[in-house]
């Protein structure tokens, strides 16, 4: 028997080393015992080429046929030179492999094992009785089995029922192809190409290209063969075969290409198959969180943002999520193509402009989606494709305070393209973006008579003292609202009323004022200023029971009430979930914790709300 040369010793040895770091970094990877250097034998002659012609042997050497009858049952890898060969899957010849009844591969309907798989296959045996007659590719049938080892097959054999041989042909080997689905525009067509990179061989080689995407039941389907001997590949996303954005149960259907390599003077054999990653043929969304200086929607003003009407159009997926809360900040929501914008003619603008809407869970029917959108449509328009964007839109994406405590509410953000131009576009429905709002509390505060005040926490305390005072401070906008208090009792008891009320929001400050007069003989003021006369005024004034009930709404959300009596005012106050944890003032600190409520002007809290001398810190700290 042929000794093993020194180089085929060092591919053991290095087979052996690559083994056990393959051991080191996989860790709890299982390896089948087989595919160990240990678990194996080599089948490295030269003659079980498939390219090695038999009859000169059977005529000078006979002895040296290869007759596999006495071979043991075990595990094998085939090597030819010293270089990978694996069993071939096609029909050989007679007379080849230095045997007269070559042994290979039969696959049928079946495909080799993947990557750590073992399958059980049939070998079969050629065999021609009688120079002229028909051959039979697989007169006999020997049963063995296939495991993938990652980089190489070993072969569970067993003895032949005669003098035949396995067969094998060496590996075609070529550096990865990295196969890379993109689209591309091809005069007024959408393409999505495949390109692999073209490796250097002393052969001429050409290229197998199959299209796949997956289908209803999670399964590949082929839908486009291609031969070509360039190192790329076209299909045509027609609506047909290939649509955009194929979803099934929620779930986006990508396409895949799957290539390998063969050559021309051995077209039947091909490289083991590289697959790309899945492609996403449609309308992509992205969230971009960021904070930014906006105010809430009042449900009583009409706002930058616009609450887009309620569309039942579209059915939900598992979309692209985001979670918000009730707190005033924005999120910028990026609309990406995948695919190039096309023109249906030269002089046409080349856009899509897809019409938004806000719609809320089908349980929910009785409610709004309180998600408010900067716009109810955006363009989508030509520019070349990069970063896997062929077109980009941006909008602004909040939470509308309810001013109601009713739990987080889930909405969906959906997209529908408008008078599509193009067939491409017809009928397409992209996925929708689950928006989950964070419901946040909206906060009261009460000063009334002769002053009691409850905190937004619920804290109780009194303040009798005679002065202007900071109320309400918030800390994520300007607005504030100061309160006046004057002695409203007799000489004998210190006891203090509100007397007037400056509220600013902005560029908008109100005055409600009855302190210009004597106790009990005033009556109210109201004054409306502007800081910026150029500015347009976003309060509204409401006045009820016969002018005795003052109501003063801004633009944020937030409200002060004051209930007019002889003797001054009774003040209530809201505070929107956009100043949760962000207050200051006599009305405390808005966080649900009604023990930090006393605070000094830097936010410290004071150590004690049961002592009075702290309690009268706090209210001078606010003077």
């Amino acid at each position: 028997m042929q000794q093993p040369s020194t180089h085929y010793l060092s591919i053991l040895f290095l087979s052996a080393v690559a083994w056990t770091l393959l051991c080191i970094c996989t860790g709890a990877m299982e390896i089948a015992p087989e595919c160990f250097p240990e678990g194996h034998r080599i089948l490295h002659h030269a003659y079980r080429s498939i390219h090695f012609d038999s009859l000169e042997l059977q005529e000078k050497a006979i002895q040296d046929m290869i007759c596999d009858h006495s071979l043991p049952q075990g595990w094998y890898r085939f090597m030819i030179e010293n270089k990978p060969a694996e069993m071939p899957t096609k029909c050989i010849e007679m007379n080849k492999c230095g045997t007269q009844a070559p042994i290979w591969l039969s696959l049928q309907s079946d495909s080799l094992p993947r990557p750590g798989e073992r399958k059980a296959l049939t070998a079969c045996g050629t065999w021609q009785f009688f120079s002229g007659s028909t051959k039979d590719c697989c007169l006999f049938q020997i049963p063995i089995s296939v495991r993938h080892c990652g980089k190489f097959l070993v072969y569970l054999l067993q003895p032949t029922q005669g003098c035949m041989g396995y067969c094998a042909e060496e590996k075609f080997q070529i550096p990865a192809l990295h196969p890379v689905v993109a689209p591309e525009l091809l005069g007024s067509q959408v393409y999505l190409k495949c390109t692999f990179t073209s490796p250097t061989s002393n052969w001429a080689t050409g290229y197998t290209v199959i299209w796949s995407r997956l289908s209803t039941s999670n399964v590949k389907e082929q839908l486009h063969h291609d031969t070509t001997v360039q190192a790329f590949s076209y299909v045509e996303m027609d609506g047909i075969n290939f649509r955009l954005g194929d979803t099934y149960t929620g779930l986006r259907l990508k396409v895949f290409c799957t290539v390998t390599v063969f050559r021309w003077d051995s077209p039947d054999h091909h490289t083991l198959p590289e697959e790309s990653d899945g492609f996403y043929a449609g309308i992509k969304d992205s969230i971009v969180h960021h904070l930014a200086h906006v105010q809430f929607v009042s449900p009583s003003f009409v706002p930058f943002f616009v609450k887009c009407p309620e569309s039942q159009f579209g059915i939900v997926f598992v979309p692209e999520s985001l979670k918000i809360a009730e707190d005033g900040k924005e999120h910028i929501l990026t609309i990406l193509s995948t695919i190039p914008i096309t023109c249906l003619a030269e002089d046409d603008i080349c856009k899509i402009t897809l019409q938004l809407s806000t719609q809320i869970s089908d349980n929910l029917l009785g409610r709004t989606p309180n998600i408010a959108l900067s716009t109810c449509h955006v363009d989508l328009e030509q520019r070349p494709c990069r970063e896997n964007s062929c077109g980009k839109a941006t909008l602004a994406v909040r939470a509308v305070n309810d001013f109601v405590e009713n739990g987080n509410l889930i909405s969906y953000i959906t997209a529908k393209p408008v008078q599509p131009s193009k067939s491409l576009w017809h009928d397409y429905k992209p996925m929708d973006v689950k928006v989950t709002v964070q419901d946040l509390p909206t906060g009261y505060c009460y000063s009334f008579t002769d002053p009691h005040i409850i905190t937004f926490d619920g804290w109780h305390y009194n303040n009798y003292m005679v002065g202007t005072f900071v109320l309400y401070k918030s800390l994520s906008r300007l607005f504030e609202v100061h309160v006046r208090q004057w002695d409203c009792a007799s000489h004998h008891i210190a006891i203090a009323c509100n007397c007037g009320v400056v509220a600013l929001e902005e560029n908008d400050i109100v005055v409600v004022d009855m302190c210009n007069r004597q106790f009990l003989e005033t009556k109210s003021q109201v004054i409306i200023q502007n800081i910026r006369a150029s500015s347009q005024q976003n309060v509204k004034i409401m006045k009820s029971y016969g002018g005795k009930k003052i109501t003063i709404l801004f633009h944020s959300g937030a409200f002060v009430r004051a209930d007019l009596n002889d003797w001054g005012m009774s003040l209530t106050v809201r505070a929107p979930s956009s100043d949760f944890n962000r207050t200051r003032g006599l009305c405390g600190t808005f966080d649900r914790n009604s023990q930090n409520d006393f605070h000094r002007a830097d936010g410290s809290s004071l150590p004690s709300h049961q002592n009075s001398t702290m309690e009268e810190n706090f209210i001078e700290a606010w003077r």
